[in-house]
């Protein structure tokens, strides 16, 4: 493999180093004053070759995983070898800065047209098209103002419009009538091919060309030996499963002849007061040879997925409020945690520092007591006991997703989930 080149603005299109450490250092100083963040291990060096392929469990994974990698990872040293990105396309798109800041409605209105696309093409960031979806203003956004939305949206964006639309306005009709920030959150609607009306596939398959054009451009960028970060998945986790991986990992491994795969698994503990834990764990790195790099990447980044309190826990309420119980001893919790941490050691699973030792584990578990009390999801310790909300146990959406990921990292070579 050649070395690549880092003043070449063809292969990194024209990166602004002074921004790069700009936002290295930003994206270090937001996750540590954001999070409680704790790496397990080594934290390895950023090598030329390589591909960073990570779970994807919240937005903040970027500048957790960034942040760590210019400090920790030496990308902050001059002449170091600093990754490139495969960004969600939509990053670079005008209504990001309104959706993700999820504003109320003028002042929505009024950033709608922001975008930090033109910044990002400078810190090594690529837009990558998802073969499997898109917005709806992606769609649209080449198209003239005067074609029938008739044409080319099926029942279900159609019923969206209208009910956007409401009494308020007139119903729109043509492409150039949704085409303002009074429909942003319309524009912004996640879409895939079975969205359109017949006559709209063509407007799609523009739009799968378009992604695999993505994909070949930023394997150009791995070809030429620079690391580069991908979140496989594609997308943060709807439910906290993990998986599945993507063909675009395989893809961008075998045509930009990636030398070798890092895995990450990073994991987010809520249930606590204060700042929610996160605990990042890097995987070995591996030669991505063999016809299913997909699989196994899937596989390590499972098996790297660290052990929490808030998944142990999670696990054991979800199981007392769904036998109808309403009482749940506390030493059955401290007992699953003492469980949870040797299993994980035996299996070479990583175990968040919170579980590290009895005394941790004890400080760990009053922590998420407190904290699921503050949900109204627990009572007060009654004669060794807690008080359990079946209902709101089972509803709540933190509780459930720490719980599948802890049973989506055991899914692997045969494993259950864990059972006392």
């Amino acid at each position: 493999m050649t070395t690549p080149d880092r003043n070449d603005p063809s292969a990194t299109q024209r990166p602004w180093e002074w921004l790069y450490a700009l936002v290295g250092a930003g994206m270090w100083a937001f996750s540590s004053v954001r999070f409680d963040l704790e790496v397990v291990g080594a934290f390895p060096s950023v090598q030329d070759g390589q591909l960073w392929a990570s779970s994807h469990r919240a937005e903040t994974d970027v500048p957790v995983l960034g942040g760590l990698m210019f400090v920790r990872g030496g990308m902050w040293r001059p002449g170091a070898a600093r990754a490139h990105f495969a960004a969600r396309d939509d990053l670079f798109e005008p209504g990001v800065v309104a959706a993700g800041l999820r504003l109320p409605g003028p002042l929505s209105r009024l950033v709608w047209p922001l975008t930090p696309g033109r910044w990002l093409r400078h810190v090594r960031a690529h837009p990558v098209r998802r073969p499997t979806g898109a917005k709806l203003g992606q769609l649209i956004r080449d198209l003239p103002d005067g074609q029938p939305l008739d044409d080319l949206l099926g029942p279900r964006l159609t019923a969206l419009i209208l009910d956007r639309a409401g009494l308020r306005r007139a119903t729109p009709r043509l492409v150039g009538d949704i085409r303002r920030p009074s429909f942003a959150g319309l524009l912004w609607e996640d879409v895939d091919g079975s969205d359109l009306t017949e006559a709209g596939q063509e407007v799609w398959r523009s739009h799968v060309a378009r992604a695999a054009a993505d994909l070949r451009r930023i394997a150009r960028v791995a070809r030429d030996g620079h690391p580069m970060v991908l979140f496989p998945e594609g997308r943060v986790s709807p439910d906290g499963a993990i998986g599945p991986v993507g063909d675009i990992l395989a893809t961008l491994a075998r045509v930009g002849r990636v030398g070798a795969i890092v895995p990450v698994a990073v994991a987010y503990d809520p249930l606590r007061p204060g700042r929610t834990a996160v605990t990042v764990a890097v995987g070995a790195a591996f030669a991505p040879g063999g016809p299913d790099v997909a699989r196994e990447t899937l596989a390590r980044l499972r098996r790297l997925t660290p052990v929490t309190c808030g998944q142990v826990v999670s696990r054991e309420l979800l199981r007392a409020a769904g036998d109808g119980r309403e009482l749940l001893d506390e030493w059955r919790l401290r007992r699953a945690l003492d469980l949870a941490a040797g299993r994980a050691v035996a299996s070479g699973r990583p175990v968040s520092g919170a579980l590290g030792d009895g005394r941790s584990r004890e400080a760990a578990l009053a922590s998420a007591l407190e904290a699921l009390r503050g949900r109204g999801l627990v009572t007060s310790l009654v004669g060794g006991a807690v008080g359990i909300d079946a209902a709101a146990v089972l509803a709540d959406r933190v509780v459930r997703r720490l719980d599948a990921e802890d049973r989506s990292a055991c899914a692997r070579e045969g494993h259950g989930a864990p059972s006392d």
